[in-house]
């Protein structure tokens, strides 16, 4: 366990680098028919794996990973590790790590905080944390408050985060903060018998950067961005080994750059909303069907530099039939998307609209351990004449 930790510590710490210039990948994504479908269904955690994780997060340590292939040359990761070790005297460690990578989302999450909790009075403690960084201009730290019941089931995690709060005395390029990141993070969590809810989100006010010396930043003289994002997901637990859950996830990206050469400025926003439902029912304690669906939107577009406006909508759907024999899970299931997408230029010549629909198959295997842990291996395929084959790795376990 121990060589685990050190390995996913090694993982998820990393280095950034500041690039000047264009680097204009935003449209990239725009057209793949199966972006949505292998993250939202595909490659998903199944609702019962989230419910255990939500319930699990600030009650001891976790770890989890999910690995897809999302075309022959790039690989989505949605990992996440957590440490709430006992130490003493109402002491914990604490650590909470990030990796996460996708083609939808434009920016990418890499970080391992870690740091104390002290417990003050009852179930109310304080924490505080740090991400540290190879680059030390990008290193953060938060603050915050946890509140939870005894068995800490239910909770509200608060955290106001500082990000790059050195920034401006370790950048490589001389940039100026013209405005602080300041982040505020929460996750609650809270059930009354059957029906159990979570919401978790981040808000920001975003960075301002300019770059007044043009020998360390000959290209670039402005930068801002600001992400924020959220997950609500509501269950009902109506009979042994059923579920039913409700979730919603929002996403929003906005970005400008401003250069020496001026024709290349740019303001680039990207919006998602998902809105979904998964449905498990066992049937005579050996079988379990699932049923999952999607209602996706999205709204994207730049200024300047390939001004453009671009919206899809898609709706999604899969199911699976999975069969139990001991601790194995053998799961099969058909997955479909019906999209549509449109996208308007000041080039009318570069505008495109398609409506369209695609399918996938899937099969997997899932082994449940003794220790709270269980780990998954799957095979999907397009279904179409050069259809794309993807592989995907799951495990979580608590320790």
């Amino acid at each position: 366990m121990k060589k685990a930790g050190q390995i996913l510590f090694v993982f998820l710490i990393f280095s950034q680098s500041f690039a000047g210039g264009i680097d204009w990948k935003y449209e990239q994504p725009y057209t793949d028919e199966f972006l949505y479908l292998h993250s939202f269904v595909n490659y998903s955690y199944n609702a019962f794996w989230k419910f255990d994780w939500e319930r699990n997060l600030v009650k001891t340590n976790g770890i989890k990973l999910n690995f897809g292939s999302v075309t022959t040359a790039d690989l989505q990761s949605d990992s996440r590790l957590v440490f709430n070790q006992k130490i003493g005297d109402g002491w914990r460690f604490k650590g909470n790590g990030n990796y996460r990578a996708n083609r939808f989302e434009n920016s990418h999450v890499e970080n391992l905080f870690v740091g104390m909790e002290k417990t003050i009075i009852n179930n109310v403690g304080l924490f505080f944390l740090i991400n540290p960084l190879y680059n030390k201009e990008f290193t953060d730290i938060s603050f915050g408050a946890l509140i939870s019941n005894d068995n800490r089931e239910k909770y509200l995690s608060a955290e106001i985060k500082l990000e790059d709060f050195l920034y401006n005395e370790k950048n490589d390029f001389d940039g100026k903060s013209v405005k602080d990141p300041i982040v505020l993070n929460w996750e609650l969590r809270y059930g009354i018998e059957k029906f159990w809810f979570y919401f978790g989100g981040r808000l920001t006010n975003g960075f301002e950067r300019k770059f007044d010396n043009s020998e360390l930043s000959p290209e670039m003289i402005y930068h801002s961005q600001k992400v924020n994002r959220l997950n609500a997901n509501l269950y009902y637990l109506f009979a042994d080994r059923s579920i039913i859950s409700f979730s919603y996830y929002y996403y929003s990206f906005a970005e400008a750059k401003q250069f020496y050469d001026q024709e290349f400025n740019y303001s680039y926003s990207n919006k998602i909303n998902d809105i979904a439902i998964e449905i498990i029912y066992n049937f005579k304690e050996m079988n379990n069907f699932r049923l999952v669906s999607h209602y996706l939107f999205q709204r994207a577009g730049s200024s300047g530099f390939n001004a453009h406006d671009f919206e899809r909508n898609e709706t999604m759907n899969g199911l699976f039939y999975e069969r139990i024999i001991g601790n194995n899970f053998i799961e099969v299931g058909y997955m479909f998307s019906i999209f549509n997408w449109d996208y308007n230029s000041q080039d009318n010549e570069k505008d495109y609209y398609r409506k369209d629909n695609s399918s996938k198959v899937k099969l997997s295997w899932t082994y449940k351990f003794k220790n709270n842990a269980q780990l998954q291996f799957s095979l999907s395929h397009e279904i179409d004449t050069n259809g794309f084959g993807g592989g995907n790795l799951q495990y979580q376990m608590f320790f």
